[in-house]
């Protein structure tokens, strides 16, 4: 597949539509990605344990405590409704030898609709930000969005990966950024304040927010409206994003694109989204060309080339789904999928881009340590997830010498 510049003259009828589906497809998205009957957020009565959830989620705590990880809480004023409290939570890794007086990296992790901060380390990541941190030593969060109107953080209540699940209030308008229930801006900018008053060393330059599907769509959210204090973002398998200077459904247009270095990671043909944009969409409006115009939006707000310097084929490492034996449509759909990363010069000031796109992948975290079946026969049309990269590593590799642009 080709990744140069689409031109698409029909880039603000594609916004208008959108609007005009908008409810339909945040509420898909939201069921899609485990909603269940909708239910109010409640103050646990362990917070300092399980932040939202009705259901204390003690052995997803005790596996994080033992590896290292502290939870974090804070009470955060609704946005439609002032008067209404959401207590805010995230997952904290600080690995050991770090300098008090040093600077390091901070990595902001943003888990998909309806998800957990356990299940982002657990299920997507599978701790690898964890084992890089130890490594290269950087800072990182697991970000834990709110209940989303007509999902639940307790559709799973027993289950301690999702007992906490949330949904980012983006720009996608219906359950997420329309309801205005909080401002996932603010809580961001509230957990590098928090970072800031524990006097944890964290360089001001090298901040960094990475989010997969509804959690790719927040990075994105991030970088139009809080780019000046980041230094890049990673959007991994993510719902569609524009940059600043272009209005995008409940996002309104501001003056210009602070310019941040980013990379996308996503798949031409991914099941659910793909499925979406066939399902609420005219013919010939596909997730692949949403992608490839908002890439180059991006490359263009943040001063970027806008045709690959260098076009790399990665070892197709593992054959995905070789011993599948059933007929689910979307599991076969995403067999033996390959990645292609497109490199493109960076602007003057340093900001970079980069593409890595998988050919017929599932909506999944790429990530080498497994697929199975239960998750590629997923009812949401998950399919089975690239296992020829670690989104992780690709992502922290490109990111980690990157400086936050000053103005």
């Amino acid at each position: 597949m080709a990744h140069a510049n689409t031109k698409n003259p029909g880039r603000r009828t594609l916004r208008t539509r959108l609007a005009i589906r908008q409810v339909l497809l945040a509420c898909t998205l939201a069921f899609a990605a485990g909603g269940a009957v909708a239910a109010e957020p409640t103050l646990s009565s362990r917070p300092e344990l399980t932040g939202n959830a009705t259901t204390a989620a003690d052995s997803a705590w005790d596996s994080a405590l033992a590896a290292g990880l502290v939870l974090r809480n804070f009470k955060q004023n609704g946005l439609a409704d002032p008067g209404k409290i959401f207590l805010r939570r995230y997952l904290q890794y600080v690995p050991k030898g770090l300098d008090p007086k040093g600077k390091y990296p901070l990595v902001i992790v943003l888990p998909g609709g309806n998800l957990s901060a356990e299940f982002s380390r657990d299920g997507d990541t599978k701790d690898r930000f964890e084992r890089l941190a130890d490594r290269d030593k950087f800072i990182v969060v697991y970000g834990n969005a709110v209940y989303a109107k007509g999902a639940t953080q307790d559709a799973a209540p027993n289950d301690p990966y999702f007992a906490n699940g949330g949904y980012w209030r983006a720009c996608l308008g219906g359950a997420g950024g329309a309801d205005r229930a909080v401002d996932d801006v603010a809580y961001l900018r509230r957990i590098i304040q928090n970072l800031s008053d524990e006097k944890l060393p964290v360089d001001a330059d090298r901040i960094f927010i990475v989010g997969a599907s509804n959690g790719g769509e927040m990075a994105q959210r991030a970088a139009r409206e809080m780019g000046d204090q980041l230094a890049g973002i990673g959007a991994v398998i993510p719902v569609l994003g524009l940059p600043a200077n272009l209005p995008l459904l409940s996002c309104e247009a501001a003056a210009g694109q602070h310019p941040l270095s980013m990379v996308h990671i996503y798949s031409t043909h991914d099941p659910l989204l793909s499925w979406v944009w066939q399902t609420y969409f005219p013919p010939g409006e596909t997730y692949d060309k949403a992608m490839l115009d908002s890439g180059a939006a991006w490359r263009k707000a943040i001063g970027a080339g806008d045709t690959p310097t260098r076009t790399t084929t990665i070892p197709d490492r593992v054959s995905e789904g070789t011993d599948y034996k059933g007929k689910v449509e979307w599991a076969l759909a995403t067999q033996h999928s390959a990645v292609v990363r497109y490199d493109y010069a960076p602007s003057p000031e340093g900001a970079a881009y980069v593409a890595y796109v998988m050919d017929h992948a599932g909506h999944g975290w790429p990530n080498p340590q497994g697929s199975d079946v239960a998750t590629a026969e997923n009812p949401a049309r998950l399919g089975f997830r690239n296992q020829d990269i670690d989104a992780a590593d690709e992502v922290w590799n490109f990111l980690k010498d990157k400086r936050r642009i000053k103005r």
